[in-house]
């Protein structure tokens, strides 16, 4: 081979060993989906169900970003999220997941020891507060109590919230999505069958015209899982 044939062949090599690695890379890309959500729902709905995904689609590489703002999804390399709010965002292709009720809930241990067997009976004991627009007064008020809620320890996060009712700590008004499965195997209770409607909901949001099959695949299987546990 000539100096000039070698040359070529030579950038001929890097050419094609750049071009094949792009290939790579934009196939693996294809299979991976990054997914924002408030670090309650990722730790008290996503967590659990972990496996059952992996098992479903183990070829989807999923990567979890817990977080409370609303995210940049060009700027933060987010393909899409489940997101709190009483509406969708109109700039974003959004699905209707599920909606939620708010309720009372401790641990079996907690009503037993403090004899709360009516409603009023929440007064005299500890209540854990958060940052929902549906708070205690509007619950006492539904439940049509005849005394108002004595203040409580204020917790802006809902799995820390929830972790004080585990420890007996004192009730807290609940999210049916986050509650579901502790009281579905009996580690909280809901003592009164009292519960005030969310005006959140939540929403499975992605950007418009972002065609991905793992995403859509993603997509599906949240809507699924919602749609079982809500």
């Amino acid at each position: 081979m000539t100096p000039a044939g070698q040359r070529l062949a030579n950038q001929l090599a890097e050419t094609f060993s750049a071009t094949w690695t792009a290939v790579n890379e934009a196939a693996q890309s294809d299979h991976v989906v990054t997914l924002s959500m408030l670090p309650s729902v990722a730790a008290r709905w996503l967590a659990p169900r972990l496996e059952q995904f992996m098992t479903a689609h183990p070829d989807i590489d999923l990567r979890i970003t817990a977080s409370r703002h609303l995210v940049d999804f060009a700027k933060e390399g987010i393909d899409a999220a489940i997101r709190y709010s009483p509406a969708p965002p109109p700039d974003l292709d959004a699905v209707k997941l599920a909606d939620e009720t708010i309720s009372p809930v401790c641990t079996p241990e907690f009503a037993r020891q403090n004899s709360i067997t009516h409603p009023d009976d929440l007064s005299r004991v500890t209540l854990l507060h958060g940052d929902l627009p549906e708070n205690w007064d509007a619950w006492f008020r539904e439940a049509g109590c005849t005394i108002l809620p004595q203040p409580g320890p204020r917790l802006g996060d809902d799995t820390a919230i929830l972790q004080a009712v585990l420890n007996h700590q004192g009730v807290a008004l609940g999210r049916s999505l986050l509650v579901a499965d502790e009281i579905a195997n009996s580690r909280l209770i809901m003592p009164f069958d009292v519960s005030l409607k969310a005006s959140y909901g939540y929403w499975f949001v992605r950007p418009k015209d972002r065609p991905n099959n793992a995403l859509t695949a993603v997509g599906n299987w949240v809507s699924e899982e919602f749609g079982e546990g809500c």
